[in-house]
């Protein structure tokens, strides 16, 4: 029988309140409620894995304990990968009808796994802690595994703060993420989800820290969200090269709206990880400040996946790097060289596409490093890309260097500040683009690019 439960009703342990969680979600039975109290919770991971409601009160916060011993080994996906990790802080998973309510915080206290994983980066190329071993010995193959850069080699993969895995009928609102150990919200193999309201803040520069991830999922809603973070903002992801391809799970019928990004890498992306493909996206009515990039998609050779229909509209960016970034030659985590070719490599499941892509009613002033920067490969062309009643400006004082506009490997350095495009297919319709910086035209062909502008 389904009732109402508070969590201080379960004989609150002062160093761990994850028994108590455990037995208070058991308390309240299938569909049942349970209120976090207001104050400061100590606790180790969460697993809901039942339909129920948590509703946060005013002034409630779950803050996890820094403890990698208290997050045991839990099948996941890392990065892109199909492994084991450490098990998420808050994690919802196998189940339906969960709704996560109210205005309290989630406290990943992430300071300990940042300078953790930044010791170990670059240093430490195998496991070394029992820890990591335990995880290397259920990720056979491990160091075979392409993905990101955030720990691979050594096994210290660190949890997502809020992890909803396998899951359907999943509602979170209001509440606000903070500190993550490293990805912040996400969603995995999972429908029919709505994602309101939620505040996500991180530092920016804390390594991985990416805020909502959508990650081999459909039917989704994102609206009314803050999100200022140290790597994308909200993403569109489904796993990467091999794991992905294998799974061939998309991302698709996805929303995004109201929304604001500040401070993230990307304020609305899609990719590096999107190796099982991403289609009928809609992001509209967002604003993103401060942003290395506004709109992001990104992958390589060697990923596959089909990105296509994406409808992104009324946009306002202030202060971004660069507004629009489309990058088939991303070089995060890449280890291939061959990857980077200027010529064209054979066509296969593992050629990435992209295509019908439409910006429209984007405003974007004060870019710093360029406008817009669209590559694809030579083999495998962004296509139908379309731009329409938009106005983009260069900023008038702090400008970066051009290269900052992507994070690419192989391709020519362009000094240019306005439109770069590169075997790519460009429509640029009713658009103006004010202060490029250099005499000309504000677009530039590259290598096989083609743009036609319609006035």
């Amino acid at each position: 029988m389904k009732r109402t439960v508070h969590l201080k009703d379960f004989g609150i342990r002062r160093d761990n309140a994850s028994p108590a969680i455990a037995e208070a979600i058991a308390a309240a039975g299938e569909g049942g409620t349970v209120v976090i109290d207001s104050g400061v919770w100590q606790t180790g991971p969460v697993d809901i894995s039942s339909p129920c409601r948590i509703i946060f009160e005013d002034g409630a916060v779950l803050s996890m304990i820094p403890d990698v011993h208290l997050y045991r080994p839990c099948n996941t996906r890392w990065e892109g990968a199909d492994c084991y990790g450490f098990h998420p802080c808050f994690m919802i998973h196998d189940t339906h009808d969960v709704i996560i309510e109210g205005s309290g915080v989630i406290e990943g206290n992430g300071s300990w796994w940042w300078e953790t994983a930044n010791r170990k980066r670059g240093v430490q190329m195998e496991p070394v802690t029992p820890e990591e071993k335990e995880l290397a010995a259920l990720n056979p193959g491990f160091r075979e595994m392409e993905g990101g850069g955030g720990g691979r080699e050594s096994q210290f993969l660190r949890p997502d703060l809020f992890e909803i895995y396998g899951a359907s009928g999943v509602s979170v609102s209001g509440i606000t993420l903070r500190n993550s150990p490293f990805w912040t919200l996400h969603p995995i193999y999972s429908d029919n989800l709505d994602i309101s309201s939620v505040i996500v803040r991180n530092p920016y520069d804390s390594p991985n820290t990416d805020g909502i991830n959508i990650d081999s999922c459909h039917s989704v809603q994102v609206h009314g969200c803050l999100v200022d973070v140290g790597d994308d903002g909200i993403s569109m992801k489904s796993g990467c090269n091999e794991s992905g391809i294998r799974r061939g799970i998309p991302t698709y019928d996805a929303e995004v709206w109201d929304c604001t990004v500040l401070h993230a890498h990307g304020g609305f992306v899609i990719g590096s990880d999107s190796s099982g493909g991403v289609h009928d996206i809609s992001v509209h009515n967002c604003r993103f400040v401060g942003t290395d990039r506004g709109i992001r998609m990104k992958t390589r050779r060697g990923r596959g996946g089909d990105v296509h229909s994406v409808r992104i509209s009324d946009i306002e960016m202030e202060d971004c790097l660069s507004a629009i970034s489309l990058n088939m030659y991303y070089r995060c985590g890449a280890y291939n060289p061959d990857d980077f070719s200027l010529d064209p490599r054979p066509v296969s499941e593992r050629t990435p596409r992209i295509h019908d892509i439409s910006i429209e009613r984007v405003r974007a002033a004060g870019c710093r490093a360029s406008i817009a920067f669209i590559a694809g490969l030579p083999e495998s062309r962004a296509e139908r890309i379309t731009i329409s009643n938009s106005s983009f400006a260069l900023a008038d004082h702090r400008l970066a260097d051009p290269s900052l506009a992507e994070m690419t490997s192989g391709l020519p350095c362009r000094n240019w500040r306005g439109i770069i495009v590169r075997n790519a297919d460009l429509t640029l319709c009713r658009t103006n683009i004010a202060s490029t910086g250099i005499a000309g035209h504000a677009v530039y062909e590259d290598d096989g690019g083609r743009a036609v502008i319609i006035s």
